[in-house]
């Protein structure tokens, strides 16, 4: 048995570089599900910028997807002096590619991915955000939408 909560709430990230390009996230629905005791979420994720108008609505993160995202940003942030290479997540339909940039900053990759329609289609953006306190608000940000809110 599941409990549904639909709500208005959004989060927008814009890149430092280019304030056009933009990752958003909307319509969130909450689904109790009883037997997990927890809770999954859909959302609507948009990237726009530059001539991308791209929206893939309804992606599922599961209870640890929504863990695995948080803590991934968790530990960009608690890494703000820098890292080589890449660092990935994903989900069956987001995917997130931080690399450290030189100047403190994070070059954020988002691929959003169709994955109910055929053809599957792809979009790919890229933002960045400043490493230290920026990317800390971000993180916050994140854990605080994909967070059930008190069902009434």
């Amino acid at each position: 048995m599941a409990n549904e909560t639909p709500d208005d709430a959004a989060l927008a990230f814009r890149c430092a570089n280019n304030p056009s390009a933009q990752v958003r996230f909307d319509s969130r629905i909450f689904t109790s599900i009883e037997y997990f005791g927890t809770d999954e979420v859909h959302v609507d994720v948009a990237l726009t910028g530059d001539g991308l108008n791209a929206t893939c609505g309804a992606l599922l993160f599961s209870p640890w997807e929504r863990a695995e995202i948080c803590d991934y940003f968790d530990r960009l942030v608690a890494d703000f002096a820098g890292w080589s290479g890449q660092r990935d997540w994903g989900n069956s339909n987001l995917r997130v590619t931080a690399t450290f940039t030189p100047g403190g900053h994070v070059r954020l990759d988002w691929t959003v991915i169709a994955t109910l329609t055929r053809p599957t289609w792809q979009a790919r953006l890229s933002t960045w955000v400043e490493a230290g306190e920026k990317m800390s608000h971000m993180a916050a940000d994140i854990r605080s939408f994909l967070s059930p809110t008190p069902h009434l």
